[in-house]
Order: structure tokens, then sequence, then C-alpha cells
């Protein structure tokens, strides 16, 4: 793959002399050698071997058609190890492939600042982090459009608590306010196992209206304490199988996240939700159940949205519970020998089947015949499978439809218009308390949920501040 005579591949060895000039026949040394003559365009090979070095890498960027890339030369391997910790401190750009990370002692990986559009892909994270409790982090002022892609994560056995990926937030205590969020992170493609929280999103409840666009996909969780947690505005997760997970989600904090088209087996809480404003539709629930467990008034607060579901249990079991006043809304759900909980909850149009309507649920298929439920394919057993080798500049996807490069980077999934057009209706008929209200003709921009939400638009036409 990778060509000796390019003059852009930057070679490394930890068996080489002190003297090389980072060609193939006399590599550098250290990596620090090789991130010092990188320029845009630039690919830092690593030869098979451990290298115990501690990077400290500042200011150093890429282009989006020329990224620096950091690279196991044999990238299936998995023979570059590292015990050591890299920081990048406002680095745009880069690209680390292929290197195995394991037993540090803080984050293998921090990325803080102005840190954008870096990815982190096809890396495994074994027991990293112990002290800091993170293996991964994102965090300072202004990050953005980063991703972390087909990378497995093992945490240390003895750590009581632990995050496998943070995404945090920045603020300034003297001023007390927020400087800049990190916005429009993509973790998709990984596999989390035995984990104490596999992914943390957002850091402060005190700032969680802030809308992150973070997104959460196509991840394969298992045995962990909790797979997600959510504490910022407009997150999404979906495609994702969630396994013998205590906690599979918890929205803890924020407005306008999404849950969609995952499926969740044998967790003990496959949702809780402790904020309101979320939605929750197109997913497989197999003896897994939805809790409400925030502080909810029932008055002033945007629903949760619980819609075209399927919930199967084997023990006649109460799917969903809620603990408090719950501003909600179910439709167009499944239960099979399964309830819910209807004395906080809004029914409506919910189908409550004993028979056995699935077409194969031995085999883990719960396809159903009738227009109800979950129809987005994780009601059907399928597998994670490893993302495609793709190039770099494909990822990011430059100047697509006059957009600029940080806007198209990523692409950020939608629910369905029919479930977009349910919830809106749902809110709108919320918002009006009494006929004086009601007079005050207040019209709703028709956004997709998660994007830029459902914002009411005032009489003068302008939009209002969310």
């Amino acid at each position: 793959m990778f060509d000796k005579n390019c003059e852009k591949n930057i070679w490394v060895s930890e068996r080489a002399d002190f003297d090389g000039d980072g060609s193939f026949e006399k590599p550098f040394l250290k990596i620090q050698s090789a991130l010092n003559s990188a320029v845009p365009g630039s690919v830092i090979v690593l030869f098979s071997g451990i290298y115990d070095e501690k990077l400290v890498v500042r200011d150093l960027c890429g282009t989006l058609d020329e990224p620096i890339t950091i690279a196991a030369f044999n990238e299936n391997a998995e023979d570059v190890i590292t015990h050591s910790e890299w920081y990048f401190y406002s680095v745009k750009d880069f690209v680390i492939k292929g290197i195995v990370f394991r037993k540090t002692i803080n984050s293998a990986i921090s990325m803080i600042g102005e840190c954008k559009r870096n990815s982190v892909k096809d890396c495994v994270f074994d027991e990293c982090g112990e002290t800091s409790e993170c293996a991964v982090f994102f965090g300072g002022s202004g990050g953005g459009s980063n991703v972390v892609e087909n990378c497995g994560f093992c945490a240390p056995k003895h750590t009581n608590e632990h995050i496998a990926v943070m995404i945090s937030q920045s603020v300034d205590e003297n001023e007390e306010k927020t400087l800049a969020n990190s916005k429009n992170s993509s973790i998709r493609f990984c596999r989390f196992k035995d984990c104490k929280t596999a992914i943390m999103e957002g850091s402060d409840e005190n700032i969680s209206e802030l809308f992150g666009g973070h997104e959460v996909c196509d991840c394969l969780f298992e045995n962990c304490q909790t797979g997600v947690k959510i504490k910022i505005s407009g997150t999404q997760i979906y495609g994702n199988i969630f396994k013998n997970t205590q906690n599979a989600v918890i929205n803890a904090f924020g407005f306008e996240n999404e849950i969609f088209e995952n499926r969740f087996e044998n967790c003990e809480n496959a949702v809780i939700i402790n904020s309101d404003d979320a939605t929750i539709g197109e997913n497989c629930f197999i003896n897994s159940k939805i809790t409400f467990d925030g502080d909810f008034d029932g008055e002033n607060t945007l629903p949760v949205l619980i819609l075209e579901n399927t919930f199967s249990s084997d023990k006649n079991d109460e799917i969903i519970f809620s603990q408090s006043k719950t501003a909600s809304f179910a439709t167009k759900n499944i239960f099979y020998n399964c309830t819910i909980s209807s004395k906080n909850i809004g029914e409506k149009d919910n189908i409550f089947e004993k028979n056995d309507i699935f077409a194969d649920s031995t085999n883990g298929d719960f396809s159903a015949n009738i227009n109800y439920g979950c129809k987005s394919g994780a009601e059907k057993m399928f597998e994670i499978e490893e993302i495609p080798q793709v190039d770099i500049v494909e990822m990011f996807e430059k100047h697509k439809r006059g957009q600029t490069s940080e806007q198209n980077f990523g692409k950020r999934k939608h629910l369905s218009k029919k479930m977009v057009e349910s919830r809106d209706l749902f809110i709108k008929s919320m918002c009006f308390q009494d006929e004086s209200e009601e007079d005050e003709e207040i019209e709703f921009e028709a956004a997709p949920v998660g994007h830029q939400g459902l914002r009411p638009i005032g009489v003068d036409g302008e939009l209002e501040d969310n």
C-alpha cells in the first residue's frame, strides 16, 4: 500500500539508527522527528514495533485534500503498539490509522482546542486511560467534525469509572460562559466491550442546551454498564446494536435528541429518559425497556415521542415505565407479550398483541406483516460489518452542493418524513395552552428533527430563538 519511493511518505522504525533521514532505507527512530518534517499530504509510516514515545503536537495542520497521516505499515496486523499518550492541540485534517494503544496511564489520544476534521480509524484501545478514566478525549474550545471510525475499545479492568470516548465542552470559568462547544463529531462502526461508559456526548448539564450535532451510528455495544450518555442537544443515536448492556442509552440532558433504528437485546434499561424533547423511533426492543426517570412537571415541556417501535418480551413485562409525570406520546408501536405504564404516558393507536405476529422470532427476526412497529431493519438479526476501505478525501466531501467543507463533513441522517410530521403535529398541539395563545397564529418551521429542529415562527415571520 505504501510506496517506498513516494516523497510524501516519511518512514519510522523503533529499530532505526539515530541518524535516520525518514527514507525507507534510513527511517527515523522517533515519530516526533517525522512530525517535525511533516507537511500537508505527508504520510508517516510506522514499521512494526513498540513505540513508547509520548507525543505532543501543536498547530500542525493538513488540508482537506491532503491530510497528515500517521499509519501502521501493516494496517491489519496490529503489530504497531504504543503504551504512551498522544496529545494534539489545535490540529486539523489529521488521520491516525491502524495503531494499537495498550494500557496507557492517561488518555491514549487527546484532541484539545480547535481540533477539526480529524479521524481516528482502524485503531484498538486496550485498557487505556486507567488514571484519567478516559481512552479517547475530544475537548476544549472550538473543536468539531472529528471522527472515530472502525475502532475497538476494551476498558481497564480495575476502574470503577471509565469512559471510552469523551466528547467534552469548554466553559470559561471567569466569565461563566461557553467559549465554543465541540460540534458534529461522528463515532461509527466501532466495537465497545465491557466498558463502564462507552461514549459520553457532552460534559456539563448547565450548557446542555447547546447544539452539538453529534452522531453515534453502526456501532456494537456488548456487556457495557452504559452504552451512550447524552448531555448535549441535537445528538443522533442510530443503527447500533446494544447487547447485554445495563443502561444502553441515557438521555440525561439536552433537547432534540433522536434514538432510532437501533436494536436492543437483553438490556436492563434500553433507554433512560431524564430530559424532555426526545424522539425514540423505529427501534427493536427485545427484553429491554424504556424508563422515564427525570424531574418532569408535565407542563410547558416538549414531549418524548415513542413511535413505530417493536417491543418483545418473554416475561410479559411492563416494557415502558414512567416514574414521573411525563409529556409523552406513543403511537404505531407493536408490543409482543408486554405492556406499557399508561398512567403517565399518553397512548394512541398502539397494538398490544399477545399472539405471535412475527415472522420467525426464534431466529431473532421480529418482522411484522402489518404497517406498525419497526421497519428499519433493526427488527431483523443483523451484524455490524467493518467499514469498507475508502479514500480519506471521499470521506471529507469537499465543496458538495456549494456548502463549506465543515458543513459537508459527515452526513447526518434524519428520521423518516412521516415520523417528523407526527412529532411536529404533536408538539404543535401541546403549545396551545388556551385560546389567547392560539390566536397568535404561531407557525412552525418544517425543519428535519435533529438538524435544526422545530422552531416557532413569530407573527412577523422571523425565526425565534430556541
